[in-house]
């Protein structure tokens, strides 16, 4: 079923009192950070429950992940567009509706870091699982013919998640990337030999801003570290706040040109989104609300 023509709104927003509430625990992980090389692998680190609680994977069912992506709110996912439109069983066609209520059921798995039961860093599945609702497209990601560029969904889920030390928001950025330190790309998707993994995993790298349809591109002067693959699309590429060291979303990947050391990938950069996302979903930053007080007024881009 198709919403009608415009029907953004048709999202459950936040209120002012739950969007003051995530604001204040958003981007927190309990994980103590450290130096311990046991979970190290070839292909990037083994993330461990608590480490990274707002990353979550996609599935037509409950054990095929085809996607990763970010918890930004008690309701809402971030992920790839792509992930849905070419992923999901929806197989949506490019096309200029953006609102989309789910008609085959398709999951988001969460609060913890284990798909399916997998050598001795797995031994059973930790996860908890929920339907998706709804999901919005960017008119923009149509225009370019679904391919790059604009490549952002939004999933509202069929209920909202309680939040605890496994389940919490990363916070959505809303400064210049200079402040931020410690990138971290994370996804549930292949091994570099395209082998399914059970276990999130994560990549410390350093990337940087290129001038086009707002994309981050991996630095050259990191081209021989792992990469991402298949499944991470939609996952987040995160940094932390040199101002109070949370952790947020700077981007979402979007494509690369293949899995492995030497290729280059790109990720849709948020701060582009930022003031669209406060006005569909409540998710606001105080500074924001701040430096724009006209946002009551503010019409964006035309989306159908």
């Amino acid at each position: 079923m198709v919403s009608k023509s415009g029907e953004l709104f048709g999202f459950n927003k936040l209120t002012a009192s739950e969007n003051e509430k995530l604001q204040k625990t958003c981007g927190i992980s309990v994980f103590d950070d450290s130096d311990d090389q046991r979970f190290k692998i070839a292909e990037g680190n083994l993330a461990q429950p608590g480490q990274f609680p707002w990353v979550i994977s996609m599935a037509d069912s409950v054990d095929y992940v085809t996607c990763t992506g970010s918890i930004v709110s008690p309701r809402h996912i971030l992920t790839a567009a792509h992930c849905v439109n070419k992923y999901t069983s929806t197989k949506l066609k490019c096309e200029r509706n953006q609102v989309f209520v789910s008609t085959k059921q398709f999951y988001v798995s969460y609060g913890g870091v284990c798909t399916r039961p997998d050598s001795i860093s797995c031994p059973k599945r930790d996860m908890k699982h929920i339907a998706v609702k709804k999901f919005a497209f960017l008119n923009d990601f149509h225009n370019r013919n679904c391919e790059r560029g604009d490549d952002l969904a939004i999933l509202e889920l069929e209920k909202d998640l309680e939040f605890d030390e496994l389940t919490r928001p990363i916070c959505i950025i809303n400064d210049d990337i200079r402040n931020f330190y410690d990138l971290t790309d994370l996804g549930f998707g292949q091994d570099e030999h395209k082998n399914k993994v059970a276990q999130l995993r994560f990549i410390k790298g350093d990337s940087r801003i290129i001038q086009n349809i707002g994309q981050f591109k991996n630095a050259e002067g990191h081209r021989t570290q792992p990469n991402i693959c298949s499944g991470d699309s939609g996952g987040p590429l995160e940094g932390r706040s040199v101002f109070n060291h949370r952790h947020y979303l700077l981007g979402v990947h979007s494509y690369g040109l293949a899995c492995g050391p030497h290729n280059d990938y790109g990720s849709t950069f948020i701060v582009h989104y930022t003031t669209f996302l406060c006005r569909m979903l409540g998710i606001c930053r105080a500074t924001q609300d701040q430096k724009d007080k006209s946002l009551i007024k503010f019409v964006p881009k035309k989306l159908v």
